[in-house]
């Protein structure tokens, strides 16, 4: 409660946003191309920002010092990152839940749209949902990225250009390198399913790591 209280500027305003936005899809956006650029849209917004915000709300602490008063606190420095990386994901679940009930409340009716994905089995709206579990996905993918380097930085000091560097580099190459065989492994998964899972699964991989970097590393 405390992470989104401080930074309810940022959650709160990307929450209101994407429900303001969805109430205006569901009242006046007429055709199709609108309904379906619109849908997507709040949850790839929250993908784009919620990662930066989890990694602006530690930099924070450390900038106005105040990180002395949060790691004296009578818990583990792990627990306190869990706090500040659920914040982030408690907005990206609220947008995504109201992403997915507005789905549902669109009144468009996806005629030509519809009629080019019968051939797949599927539907327009089922292609929505879809889209919006993989936006949710990344959202966790991303967090899981941002919280990996905040414990990165926490156990490697200075050198900061070149440190982020090698980072975004092998966690490219290493996200890259398991796809193939995570496909394997979740073989009986239909396959429009796996990147989905995947993304998930790698996300909250790279938050393990970060909390237990941030646990084992940071100092007063």
């Amino acid at each position: 409660m405390k992470e989104l209280r401080e930074h309810r500027g940022i959650y709160g305003g990307v929450s209101v946003g994407a429900i303001l936005l969805y109430v205006f899809i569901l009242t006046r956006v007429e055709g199709e191309a609108g309904a379906l650029f619109f849908a997507g849209f709040p949850v790839w917004v929250t993908a784009a920002l919620l990662p930066f915000a989890l990694a602006r709300s530690f930099s924070g602490e450390w900038k106005a010092s105040t990180h002395y008063f949060l790691l004296s606190l009578p818990v583990r420095s792990g627990t306190i990152a869990l706090a500040k990386w659920l914040a982030p994901l408690t907005a990206a679940v609220l947008i995504f839940s109201v992403s997915l009930a507005g789905i549902d409340l669109i009144r468009v009716e996806f005629e030509v749209t519809g009629q080019l994905l019968e051939q797949f089995g599927a539907t327009p709206r089922a292609v929505l949902r879809y889209v919006n579990t993989q936006y949710l996905a990344t959202v966790v993918l991303l967090l899981g990225v941002a919280m990996a380097w905040v414990g990165v930085r926490q156990t490697v000091t200075g050198h900061g250009l070149v440190v982020g560097s090698l980072y975004v580099i092998l966690t490219f190459f290493l996200y890259f390198q398991f796809m193939s065989p995570f496909h394997h492994l979740v073989g009986d998964v239909p396959s429009v399913w796996v990147p989905v899972i995947y993304s998930f699964t790698f996300g909250l991989a790279y938050t393990m790591a970060g909390f237990i970097l941030f646990d084992r590393f940071t100092e007063i």
